[in-house]
């Protein structure tokens, strides 16, 4: 097959153009001129927030706060492997510990709110804050980062582990960078196990998607608290031929 690094780029990868493009301008340190400059600012502020928030809950997994997590995710049978290739992590049952490592890392609360990882406090008439303004939306749960096909973090997906805890999965809110009628969970990973087989197999969750490249079958994806939509349907059709969704 003939074609530059881009044509490359977008087979082996199944990308489309602008993807392929803004990829390689990327990993080169070219910037792309945008349109949309401003909204594009604010977006990659977001990306950044959920950087942050993503090493955050992987330094909680792995330590002693983790544990009641980790036991959890051991009784799924989700090994280490399955954690590192994931990305899985785990949010403390904190209020104010996201805030803080938002903070001292340099996102300002208001890219915190935006990006679904913190809730702004609601206070009385009269009423001084005493504290943060803001304070976290997933707290006490298993956490799993949601990638856009580009492999930033868009949002994240919580898993409730303890007795009661409502509801049982919780998601970050919709953001400027996280629509769940387009997103679909494990995508990135997915992209060449479809090019491969010529198909993608849709499935409900986090889990499941996880068990099917366990067994081998690393075309799998997930929506992501929501049912099959046009979107995800257009994302998937145009990378491959075979328009039969199991």
């Amino acid at each position: 097959v003939g074609g530059n690094a881009m044509k490359f780029l977008m087979l082996y990868e199944n990308l489309s153009f602008p993807e392929a493009v803004r990829t390689l301008a990327s990993e080169c340190g070219v910037e792309v001129p945008e349109t949309d400059s401003g909204d594009r600012g604010v977006s990659e502020q977001l990306f950044s927030a959920n950087q942050h928030a993503q090493s955050f809950h992987r330094r909680e997994l792995s330590a002693a706060g983790g544990s009641a997590a980790l036991a959890y995710l051991r009784d799924r049978g989700i090994d280490d492997e399955a954690i590192e290739t994931f990305g899985i992590g785990y949010a403390p049952d904190s209020w104010d510990e996201l805030a803080g490592v938002l903070k001292r890392a340099g996102v300002s609360e208001q890219h915190g709110i935006e990006s679904g990882l913190l809730i702004e406090r609601e206070s009385k008439p009269g009423q001084k804050s005493g504290g943060r303004n803001s304070y976290a939306r997933l707290r006490g749960r298993v956490v799993f980062p949601i990638r856009d096909v580009r492999d930033r973090i868009v949002g994240f997906g919580g898993r409730a582990i303890s007795p009661g805890q409502e509801p049982k999965y919780l998601n970050t809110p919709e953001s400027p960078v996280f629509q769940k009628r387009n997103a679909l969970y494990g995508f990135p990973s997915a992209l060449e196990g479809i090019r491969k087989s010529g198909r993608a197999i849709v499935c409900e969750g986090y889990f499941d998607r996880i068990a099917l490249a366990r067994a081998g079958m690393t075309e799998g994806v997930a929506t992501c608290g929501t049912a099959l939509t046009e979107g995800h349907a257009r994302e998937l059709s145009r990378r491959t031929s075979n328009r039969s969704f199991i």
